[in-house]
């Protein structure tokens, strides 16, 4: 391969055949990873457990109406409690319902790293691509008001 200067080097077809092999490289890898530098995060790759019991003053958000934490694993989803009333909590999926990254706690409810859906506090879909709101564990809280079990 020469260029017209008379140098060695790519002609026009070469470059463009590997600026489209890079541009494809680039584009799967951004698509790829499991978190951190390598990519937005993705739910875990062993199941957690089946049921959860939170102590409610191990998370300082929860403590007032409209506070939200991040509080775990059930199977493979990360779980996200809100407080929703003096004593009623929403558990959600933290497994976005569009391509199946894990959302991100974000002002008034949920936000997607990989294609920019938003939840509300309550798990329903304010910007797409997403059409499906968050799943929704059960969650219970105990008599003496100090834990939420979720299932």
């Amino acid at each position: 391969m020469t260029n017209p200067a008379g140098g060695a080097g790519f002609d026009r077809r070469d470059f463009l055949s590997h600026a489209t092999l890079a541009s494809v490289a680039i584009a799967l890898a951004a698509c790829g990873g499991g978190g951190g530098v390598d990519g937005p995060p993705k739910p875990p790759d062993q199941p957690g457990p089946s049921t959860i019991t939170v102590k409610l003053s191990d998370f300082p958000a929860l403590a007032a109406v409209g506070g939200a934490a991040e509080v775990g694993t059930i199977q493979f989803s990360p779980v996200a409690v809100v407080r929703s009333a003096a004593s009623t909590y929403i558990a959600l999926s933290r497994i976005c319902t569009h391509a199946g990254c894990t959302v991100n706690l974000a002002s008034q409810g949920f936000a997607c790293p990989c294609h920019g859906s938003r939840y509300n506090q309550q798990g329903n879909v304010t910007n797409g691509p997403a059409v499906t709101a968050l799943a929704r564990f059960t969650a219970v809280l105990s008599a003496d008001g100090a834990t939420l079990t979720i299932s």
